[in-house]
């Protein structure tokens, strides 16, 4: 399949809100947002809708970046080395996410497998010798990378079914199913492998973000009341790291 590329209205700076839902409510919410809402391209593809994503997150050896989102600081960042197919030709993006009190940035550059598993082989042994294409998203990844000294911590896999707006508004609504996770220290990228990952969330548990980069548009309200959703926070990266053990035992975090 297309790699989803970073031409996206809503990827570079937005506001993202997250909600915890039953996997069997997603039929209804499908046709509750039908009217407003279309598959995006990647999902249109796919005869479920649902397109797999990888992600493997570094961090450097004290977590920094993991106990950042669990102290709930306002700005803080991710970095995250992201996949959509396990296939030698297409890209890898890298990745940064960062919070700057409530809003969303990201910035994201494509890089050949080739030299994402040359990056991510040296980063293992020693960040500071790693080396990426100088291209401005991944020279700003690797300066964080070696001033962080970070490292693979943990891959993070997940299915996601993705909507975007049919009047063209710059709001996106994902519903993300079977998010595992499997602890990762070198430069490993493929999701679909036999070894057994961890289930991040309970199987019947699936993550719905809505995302939007302008005024949250009327029918959005509407939708949140209809279904009773509850805002919060659901990071991927913290769930996954604490089923794996990774995350300090004094920093579990309360997500439910």
């Amino acid at each position: 399949m297309a790699s989803p590329s970073a031409v996206d209205r809503t990827l570079t700076t937005r506001w993202e809100n997250k909600y915890l839902i039953d996997a069997s409510m997603i039929p209804s919410l499908r046709a509750w947002i039908d009217i407003f809402m279309q598959p995006d391209p990647h999902s249109a593809l796919q005869s479920d809708l649902r397109y797999q994503v990888c992600t493997l997150y570094l961090d450097n050896p004290g977590m920094d970046l993991f106990i950042g989102t669990v102290q709930g600081h306002k700005n803080r960042f991710k970095l995250r080395v992201r996949s959509y197919a396990d296939e030698g030709l297409t890209p890898i993006f890298f990745e940064i996410k960062k919070r700057v009190n409530t809003a969303v940035i990201k910035v994201r550059d494509a890089v050949s497998r080739e030299d994402a598993f040359t990056f991510l082989k040296a980063c293992a042994q020693d960040s500071h010798a790693a080396t990426l294409p100088e291209t401005p998203g991944c020279v700003e990844f690797l300066q964080a990378v070696k001033d962080l000294g970070a490292i693979p911590k943990i891959r993070i896999r997940y299915r996601r079914e993705a909507w975007e707006s049919r009047s063209g508004d710059p709001v996106r609504v994902t519903f993300d199913t079977c998010v595992q996770a499997k602890a990762t220290s070198g430069p490993e990228l493929a999701f679909m492998e036999d070894e057994p990952w961890l289930n991040a969330l309970p199987v019947n548990q699936a993550v719905l973000e809505v995302k939007f980069t302008e005024a949250y548009p009327a029918w959005l309200h509407s939708f949140i009341e209809t279904f009773d959703l509850r805002l919060q926070s659901i990071p991927k990266y913290i769930l996954g790291a604490d089923k794996s053990g990774l995350g300090p035992s004094s920093a579990v975090f309360e997500w439910s």
